[in-house]
């Protein structure tokens, strides 16, 4: 179908060709349907995650938006289907940097799991960890290693120790523990390095933050020879990925 094709897209990292699938699959169904049908739930929401990977937060907020408001009129606003697209609909709102009203709806997402899973099911870590994140970036860092600690232990508990699930987890810990707690901040950071080495390889660009985050945390511990090695290495990973003008 149009969404399969225009997700298969997306994960080849052909955004404008997936958002072109995705909005003629949302044409087709809202002609067939209407505009306020239920059915048009997922197909928004899949435009809006292209949106998202094209760095438009503006229209991913508009259209997650609308997939939720569609899903609260036709299920309710305490189904469990909800959970997800309100995770989506808190992360546009994180990615437009209003915190408080990602916390707020990732709070709704995460008691809607909790009475439909339980409290202590990995289902529950993704949005303990989104939680945390965005807790740890309001200032909250007592309540975000709380959420970043509880997500973690779910995922130990489903997962080996250097399962690639646990690596943005442990990063996000380790940030919210900071410059007060330095030696944890670099334990944990390190071992995410290791895990993302381990799954990725060593230069793979998705080591270039945790590289960056280690650099830093060697810095506050004054170990600059360290740190120079471990920003230099971020440098260079994002120079042979972007090149060398790029402003990241």
């Amino acid at each position: 179908t149009l969404g399969n094709l225009g997700i298969a897209y997306s994960k080849k990292g052909e955004i404008d060709k997936a958002i072109k699938m995705q909005e003629r699959a949302l044409a087709i169904k809202e002609k067939h349907y209407g505009k306020t049908h239920l059915e048009l739930a997922h197909t928004l929401d899949a435009l809006g995650q292209a949106y998202y990977k094209k760095g438009d937060w503006d229209k991913m907020l508009k259209l997650i938006g609308r997939a939720v408001e569609l899903q609260e009129k036709h299920l309710g606003k305490d189904h469990i289907a909800l959970a997800p697209k309100l995770g989506n609909l808190a992360n546009a709102y994180g990615l437009k940097n209003d915190m408080d009203k990602k916390i707020s709806i990732t709070e709704r997402a995460l008691k809607l799991q909790e009475k439909y899973y339980g409290p202590d099911h990995v289902e529950l870590a993704g949005t303990l960890d989104n939680l945390g994140s965005a807790l740890c970036m309001k200032g909250d860092r007592a309540n975000a290693i709380k959420y970043s600690k509880k997500a973690l232990k779910l995922k130990e508990k489903r997962y080996p120790a250097n399962h690639i699930e646990l690596a943005a987890t442990l990063g996000n810990l380790g940030i919210a523990y900071g410059e007060k707690e330095v030696d944890k901040l670099i334990e944990h950071l390190e071992r995410a390095q290791k895990i993302l080495a381990n799954h990725h390889g060593a230069d793979h660009v998705e080591l270039a933050s945790s590289y960056d985050n280690l650099g830093y945390a060697y810095f506050l511990k004054k170990n600059y020879a360290k740190s120079v090695d471990l920003s230099e290495r971020a440098l260079k990973i994002l120079e042979n990925k972007r090149g060398s003008e790029h402003p990241a």
